[in-house]
């Protein structure tokens, strides 16, 4: 593999299981990435690592601190030793390769692998891949974008959106948005949405910036979750918020 002309820094994340035996160690894993970062001329930063359960539509400790330092600190590169110290779940682990950084910025290596996902191998690899795991929710792609268009344009819709452009109430429906637990049903790119979402919420807060006027397209997804279970949603509301999005009090929020 080539050197690398971005910012060389690398953060290591190792992980293991709680049923998992000790072929795998923390230690062997840490001594396995170094080696892969000396080969390929990154810089270790830091070691972070995982050893406790994974609790499903959450992050792992140690994947949150990965995550916040990535963003916080611009860091280049981040190695793991294979794609299950990630996740078990085939889509979240999907997700998190394919969706989770923009390549150009933050590179994800896999040491097992010997690639990263700013190879244009390993892009064509997990597009293919993306189509595989696809076949398990069968949806027509112009029934679904003539489905999503059908949402956009409802007044609902509008003012969800704004309102999540505003983190004083972006926080609170994402709130009532977990309330309803195992009866939402996400896409891989929505649960990213919902849940990075609600996470960079949290960290912009932490250092003092508002996020007011974000207007990205996994605002836009967010919002879609939104309206389509609306009719749930809204038991979870205050009774002041619900009121402001009905209609009575617009010139609040928009």
């Amino acid at each position: 593999m080539e050197k690398h002309p971005k910012n060389p820094k690398a953060l290591l994340y190792c992980s293991v299981w709680p049923d998992e035996g000790q072929e795998l160690s923390l230690e062997s894993q840490s001594v396995e990435l170094q080696t892969y970062c000396l080969m390929n001329g990154l810089e270790v930063l830091d070691i972070i690592s995982d050893v406790g359960p994974h609790v499903k539509g959450k992050l792992r400790t140690g994947m949150e601190r990965l995550l916040s330092r990535a963003m916080q600190e611009s860091i280049g590169h981040i190695v793991i030793h294979n794609v299950s110290r990630v996740g078990r779940d085939s889509r979240e682990v999907m997700t998190f390769l394919r969706d989770t950084f923009d390549c150009n910025r933050t590179e994800i290596h896999v040491s097992l692998w010997k690639t990263s996902t700013a190879s244009a191998e390993c892009a064509r690899i997990m597009a293919m891949a993306g189509e595989i795991l696809g076949l398990d929710h069968p949806q027509p792609a112009k029934e679904t974008a003539v489905r999503t268009e059908k949402f956009r344009v409802k007044p609902l819709w509008v003012k969800l959106f704004g309102m999540l452009q505003d983190e004083r109430y972006a926080e609170l429906l994402i709130k009532a948005l977990f309330q309803l637990k195992d009866t939402v049903k996400l896409t891989e790119k929505e649960y990213m949405a919902v849940h990075g979402g609600y996470d960079h919420l949290n960290m912009f807060r932490a250092l003092g910036f508002r996020i007011k006027g974000e207007k990205t397209d996994n605002t836009k997804l967010v919002t879609d979750v939104l309206v389509r279970y609306w009719d749930k949603l809204k038991l979870h509301l205050s009774a002041d918020l619900y009121r402001i999005i009905e209609g009575s009090e617009t010139g609040a929020v928009l």
